[in-house]
């Protein structure tokens, strides 16, 4: 059973292998080294983020599947995790979005500064993926891996076709909008699958508050402009924690939001021997 289940990951592996390497294999034929040194390295910076979402799914994933095993309301508990763990990918997507331009200044100067523009783009289809891991979760609790493999094919097919069409007229942006919408389109039906396999809630509204927030905190910080690195620092680490904030108490609520605080709060408490008013 085991082996029947893990079967599918074997072509899922080779076709994201293959469909995550073909956008430069195509732009080495109409870029300069230049622009495609510019591109692989805002690839290479937004890339940590992805490793975020790498690291977190150790945790996400046995948790998931304990919580699935012991809790009879777990359909009515996973819309609500799995909002959480968006949220905090969310959080280190605008953090990789807007401190990466600092970074690259910082210890490349002017060298590199032009890659910081695909960096934002390239953290953008990271997060669709890792929107995907959060509320795709369905096809691997009803133990159908193989459904996977009808949003992964297509999706790639549309990705080669795009960029086929859309690098030699637009370049490196071609090649990265190709697969923004061939991202998009595999989410979207991975995602509408798993609802369908495992039925739960998928709160909307949430969602759509937490994206306009995402959304309006990186353009004030993306369009910031300030003569001293340091300074643009500084703002935009406050827009992150503003966001933090803001975005806690706008999707989980007040009660919700004092009621974690707390919690992680005695759990350092307990973890350290701290006392109650440190």
């Amino acid at each position: 059973q085991e082996l029947v289940y893990a079967l599918p990951s074997l072509p899922l592996n080779l076709i994201e292998s293959l469909g995550s390497n073909w956008d430069r294999y195509l732009l080495e034929k109409y870029l300069n080294l230049r622009q495609l040194g510019y591109y692989n390295v805002g690839n290479r910076l937004s890339g940590y983020y992805n490793q975020v979402n790498s690291v977190l799914k150790v945790a996400w994933f046995p948790m998931v599947y304990k919580m699935f095993i012991q809790r009879k309301d777990f359909n009515e508990i996973l819309p609500k995790i799995s909002l959480f763990y968006f949220f905090i990918l969310t959080i280190f997507a605008l953090s990789a979005s807007l401190i990466t331009k600092e970074v690259i200044y910082w210890f490349a100067k002017e060298k590199f500064i032009d890659a910081y523009q695909y960096v934002p783009l390239f953290v953008l289809i990271y997060l669709i993926k890792h929107f995907g891991t959060a509320w795709g979760t369905g096809i691997d609790l009803v133990k159908k891996p193989y459904y996977k493999l009808l949003s992964s094919i297509p999706g790639w097919i549309i990705a080669i076709l795009l960029l086929y069409l859309w690098i030699p007229k637009y370049g490196t942006y071609g090649a990265i909008f190709a697969l923004l919408t061939s991202s998009f389109f595999r989410v979207s039906i991975n995602v509408t699958i798993a609802h369908v396999a495992y039925p739960r809630k998928f709160l909307i509204v949430k969602l759509l508050i937490l994206i306009f927030l995402l959304s309006f905190f990186f353009i004030c910080g993306y369009r910031s402009n300030f003569d001293s690195s340091i300074t643009s620092f500084i703002f935009k680490g406050l827009l992150i924690i503003l966001y933090i904030t803001i975005g806690s108490f706008a999707v989980f609520g007040y009660k919700q939001t004092l009621y974690r605080i707390t919690f992680f709060r005695n759990l350092l408490i307990k973890k350290y021997n701290l006392s109650s008013t440190q």
